[in-house]
This record gives C-alpha cells, structure tokens and sequence, in this order.
C-alpha cells in the first residue's frame, strides 16, 4: 500500500463515539483508528458486537484501519494476565472487522515491567499471527515503552512479522528523543505513525508546536514507508478543538503530499 492519513478518535475523548466519528467525518477524514480502550474510550470491545462498531463507521462514512487496545501493562503479573486477556479480545474484533492492525502501548514505568512486557508480546505475537493481525507497539511518555532504546529491545527480542511499531512524534517530543534518532535506529520496524505537535510534554494543534512532523515524514519516505499517517490531538483548550481538527486536516494532506 501507498501511505495515507487516518484519524484517531483520541481527538475527541472528551466525546461519545458517535458524536467523535460524526465530527471526524465532518472535517474529511475517511479513514479511522478507533480507541478500545476499556475504562476508557472509545468502545469497549467485550461490550460491543463487531457488527455494531461496523454499522457505526458506515453510518459515518468511515472505513476503520486500526484499533488502539491501549495497554500491555507490565507492572506486576496480575495486571500483564488482565490486560493481556483484553488485547487477545480486541484482536479477535479486529480479525472480525477485516482490520489487520491493532495498536497498543505499555503500562506504568516501573521496575522490571519491560522484561514482563516482552514475555507477555511473545505470547500475544503468536495469538495476533495464528488471526493475521499485525500488532503495533506505541511509544509513550513516562511509560514502560518510552525510549528508542526500550523500542530496540522489544524489536530484537520478537521476531515476529506480525509485531512492528508504531511512532508517536508528540510523545518522542515530550521524551526529548529526537526524530532523527528514531529513524536512524527504528527506522525497519516502523509500521503505523501518530502525527502529534507538542510543547514539551503537552499536546497542541498541529503545526503550533516544535516537533518537527515533516522532517520525520521526509525521513520515512527515504526508508519506504507505506504505513497510514494517524492524526492525534491531545489539546488543554478543548474549546478549540473543531479549529484544531480543521488545520490538522490540511496539515496532514501537506504531510501526504510530501511522498510525491
């Protein structure tokens, strides 16, 4: 495939899921990456059927390329069998649904949590390939996945090709990882991008913060990319969002353009 842009409904947490894919729809995404997140948003996918969440893209006119499980979390045993047991359900949707990706990052950073976040992906690697769904590890700020480094091992570790990552700019920003880096070591395994803009640790609309998106897009179109390009916004004044959501829409068709 050719790289394209797709949405998350991150940028709408603050709304139910009908409203966001409305919203979303409205500004002129066509592609989605939906939050299943349980306990958070935007479904929860042992409550919801498959063919709901079909019927609720169609009605929206979207065509759902990702699910976001949320997170692998490591922090003890108990916590890696509980979210472990989720991700294999979200999977299974996503199997269901004919999207071959699902994205997820790691728990809280704590001692130990990256060994247990390995031998928990081994696992979750077999079950994703057994069902012809790729898993997409995420990159997050103070998390048990937040460095290259972290990234690295996990690679090196799973030699699956059914696990790649996926590269969030805005949390890289937020880590003071440079871009360059990311490309330079990770640059093979990337599989799925979330386009953000920060300043510092906070999310803002994109094109007002300092990470710097189109250097990174520049790069990944020397390495091949053929990934989707997924829009997130995180922003404190939310009261601006549907401004955000307008620029982010033409800030990412620029981004597009770039693999011309």
């Amino acid at each position: 495939m050719k790289p394209e842009i797709c949405c998350s409904t991150v940028c709408y947490s603050h709304l139910p899921v009908s409203e966001a894919l409305r919203k979303i729809s409205a500004v002129g995404f066509r592609s989605l990456e939906l939050l299943a997140i349980k306990g958070w948003v935007h479904v929860d996918v042992e409550e919801i059927s498959p063919k709901e969440i079909e019927e609720l893209c169609s009605e929206y006119g979207l065509s759902l390329v990702a699910l976001h499980a949320g997170g692998l979390d490591a922090s003890t045993d108990e916590s890696l069998s509980k979210s472990s047991a989720y991700i294999r359900s979200v999977i299974d949707c996503a199997k269901e649904l004919n999207v071959d990706r699902v994205v997820f990052t790691g728990g809280r950073r704590t001692e130990g949590a990256l060994d247990r976040f390995v031998a928990g992906l081994e696992k979750l690697a077999q079950y994703a390939e057994d069902r012809k769904v790729k898993i997409f590890i995420e990159n997050h700020y103070q998390n048990q996945i937040e460095t290259v480094e972290d990234m690295k091992r996990i690679m090196q570790a799973i030699q699956s090709p059914y696990v790649g990552l996926t590269v969030d700019t805005g949390h890289f920003t937020a880590s003071r990882v440079p871009l360059s880096k990311v490309l330079q070591e990770l640059g093979p395994w990337i599989r799925h991008v979330h386009v953000k803009d920060h300043v510092g640790t906070q999310s803002v609309g994109l094109g007002r913060g300092e990470t710097d998106n189109e250097g990174f897009v520049k790069g990944l179109k020397r390495l091949g990319y053929a990934g989707y390009l997924s829009m997130e916004l995180e922003v404190e004044d939310r009261e601006n969002i549907d401004l955000y959501m307008q620029e982010g829409y033409q800030y990412m068709e620029r981004l597009l353009s770039l693999f011309i």
